[in-house]
């Protein structure tokens, strides 16, 4: 039996909720400067033999007169065979069962992270090297486990990115993936995609406790591994059917996730590649890609991809290498991985008195109190008058100084204060400004998060970490962030954000129009007991979508600044992943007509030109650009949306998706036939409200 070890327990601590670069001294101390490895590629230079000498001068000297931006020197993997130092194969397209994540783990809420990168797909130039989350290179010697390595790199980033910690100090067995991931993962190439579902399913070994010896071997005692390494989720960057991304999906998801592992075409000529030149030069290995590597980066003045490579630190500089866009295939099969928390923040922890902690019990009956088909007031306990008098006391009000003609996205930050509760009111009377709908934002620690989404302004509640009071603002991360907590007053709650800490509270005069208050539970003034900082939720009637318009009736949804157009079944295809898009209005037209069905507290979008189809994002994506496409209803979180009327712009309507939070839109504002759908996060666009209208 296989002693087991836990390695990395000196570097579990609480990472800073939004990174920095760390110093370039402390990056060099762990990976050195590109003009270090040229000093040790010349030192080697000086043991190679005189032919191999010849032809490296030879090829580096014809270079730039070929238009090649890179050189080639002496790699310890210069005359291996390329079979050997490879290992890349395609997914099995014939077996549909393992080209998808598992339902159960595509289906979880997002988890917040504990570090931030400040990076979007549109940044010039990211390394992630230099947020501190890419672990040192290892070499597969002569084996063809480069999908294991490959997989493993990803894996150990989406851990630093989760859970903070020294980068320097991580290393994962690649060995156990090798042994233990499937008969047809070997020295003589495997699956990447397979390797991270295997770590859906089991925790991940030290290097030390599962040493790699570049053979397959026996899988030993795999189910007894208890370390805190195991990816929570996985997904591709596009269809596995298809291989192909595009550059922006990558940089997404890379922003997301710290890197994606992918393919590459590798030839002799790559596999000799040192310095920091960008690889330009078309490599030969057939249709598919023969490689897998780690992207880590890329930079758009070079036109390149940062790669980490799994061949020692003599290839490339120290490593790390860069090609060319679009070139090799580089990206084919990109897939991102997610890792499971390690250390969740309160574990541990005594809860301050009058909290009460949850359970999987309160955590059904939280689950069936927030109706997401309602908005919702929040009265504040100290200014009850009474039970049954539901219009007594203060409740949370959005402060509106210059009147509600100015609802765009561009009027944010304005104060979150206390005032008179409005009452049940007429659907598009004023007062909408109390009105607060829950979007499920994933779970912390195992717990329901929401955000906020003000039924009058359409933005956000925000802690801004000051001193300031709440404030009402646009997208934010999580700060934006609430938990619900069970408090010791029966049907009352506390309202506490994610990134700071702390409470929402009504300040002591109870006089209208005073500002709330954020106070950290953590201090000893009685934070936790106080009934100030205590809500009970008063649910506000349902509204109807108008013209009688029940869930049985079949309507078309059009963007509300191209009327003309509506959401459109692509060819009334048939089949699963059929796309989604805008089309010309067309009267009598199945594919662009929809019911919208209450199924158990939230919609769905259910087809008429296929029957028992509905609308989805496809692959549970929780990014930015996620598709949306027709599928068989499976009562999927992604299947499930959120239906909220802008109640100052009648009519119109806003779509969240359960899953990720994120809205229904037309990609770019498209006017044309064939504009896609997707969804993204919610900023108050002309192309993410729809007009709901009867089809005939």
């Amino acid at each position: 039996m296989r002693k087991i070890f836990i390695v990395f327990s000196a570097i579990l601590f609480l990472a800073e909720a939004s990174a920095q670069k760390i110093p370039a001294e402390k990056k060099d101390l762990l990976f050195k400067t590109p003009e270090y490895w040229k000093q040790i590629a010349a030192s080697k230079l000086k043991t190679a033999p005189k032919k191999v000498v010849e032809d490296i001068n030879k090829f580096n000297n014809e270079a730039i007169a070929k238009g090649f931006s890179f050189t080639i020197g002496y790699t310890n993997v210069w005359d291996k065979r390329i079979t050997e130092i490879t290992g890349f194969l395609p997914p099995d397209t014939k077996d549909k069962s393992t080209l998808y994540p598992s339902k159960s783990f595509t289906s979880l809420p997002i988890q917040p992270l504990r570090i931030q990168i400040p990076c979007n797909e549109n940044n010039r130039i990211v390394d992630m090297r230099d947020y501190n989350i890419i672990t040192p290179v290892r070499s597969q010697r002569n084996c063809g486990s480069c999908w294991a390595f490959a997989s493993i790199a990803a894996f150990e980033t989406a851990y630093l990115l989760k859970n903070g910690g020294d980068p320097s100090q991580l290393d994962l067995s690649e060995q156990q993936l090798l042994n233990c991931t499937d008969i047809t993962c070997t020295c003589g190439g495997g699956r990447h995609h397979i390797a991270f579902m295997h770590m859906n399913s089991h925790n991940i070994q030290g290097e030390n406790g599962y040493p790699y010896n570049a053979v397959k071997t026996n899988c030993e005692n795999e189910n007894a591994i208890n370390t805190l390494f195991k990816a929570r989720s996985w997904g591709w960057s596009a269809d596995p059917l298809f291989g192909g991304t595009t550059i922006q999906e990558i940089k997404r998801n890379i922003c997301r996730y710290g890197s994606v592992t992918a393919g590459i075409c590798a030839d002799s000529n790559f596999q000799r590649l040192i310095g920091d030149g960008v690889f330009n030069m078309t490599a030969s290995c057939g249709a598919y890609p023969n490689h897998a590597i780690q992207i880590i980066g890329w930079n758009d003045d070079k036109e390149a991809w940062l790669i980490k490579n799994s061949w020692d630190v003599t290839w490339g500089f120290g490593g790390f290498g860069w090609v060319k866009y679009n070139l090799n295939l580089i990206g084919a099969w990109a897939t991102w991985v997610e890792a499971e928390e390690a250390s969740p923040v309160n574990s541990g922890n005594t809860l301050p008195a009058g909290i009460v902690d949850y359970n999987s019990a309160d955590l059904a009956t939280l689950e069936n109190l927030i109706n997401p088909t309602s908005s919702y007031r929040l009265q504040s306990v100290t200014n009850w008058t009474g039970d049954k008098d539901l219009k007594a006391g203060m409740v949370i009000d959005v402060d509106d100084p210059t009147g509600f003609a100015a609802i765009n996205n561009s009027n944010k930050g304005r104060r979150v204060i206390q005032w008179s509760n409005h009452g049940s009111l007429a659907f598009g009377s004023d007062g909408h400004n109390q009105e607060w709908w829950f979007i499920p934002s994933g779970q912390r620690n195992n717990k329901p998060v929401y955000r906020l989404f003000n039924n009058g302004f359409l933005n956000f509640l925000t802690d801004n970490n000051s001193s300031s009071p709440v404030n009402e603002n646009g997208n934010g991360s999580n700060n934006q962030l609430w938990e619900l907590i069970t408090s010791d007053m029966a049907g009352c709650f506390f309202l506490r954000n994610l990134a700071t800490q702390r409470c929402v509270q009504v300040p002591t005069d109870m006089n209208e129009g005073s500002s709330l208050l954020m106070a950290n539970m953590n201090t000893d003034n009685a934070e936790g007991r106080n009934n100030n900082q205590k809500f009970r939720l008063l649910r506000q009637p349902v509204p109807a979508f108008g013209d009688n318009i029940t869930q049985d009736s079949w309507v078309k949804l059009a963007p509300s600044y191209a009327t003309d157009k509506v959401m459109d079944l692509t060819a009334g295809n048939a089949a699963n992943g059929s796309n989604i898009q805008i089309w010309q209005w067309m009267t009598g037209n199945n594919n662009q007509q929809w019911q919208i069905r209450n199924e158990g507290n939230y919609y769905t979008l259910k087809g008429r030109a296929v029957s028992n189809k509905c609308v989805e994002v496809y692959g549970f994506s929780q990014a930015n650009a996620g598709n949306v496409v027709n599928w068989d209803c499976l009562a999927g979180k992604n299947q499930q949306w959120i239906v909220i009327e802008c109640v100052r712009e009648r009519g119109k309507y806003v779509l969240f998706n359960r899953n990720s939070g994120k809205c229904l839109e037309v990609a770019g504002w498209g006017r044309d036939n064939g504009s896609n759908v997707q969804q993204w996060e919610f900023v108050n666009g002309t192309n993410q409200k729809w007009e709901i209208r009867k089809a005939n």
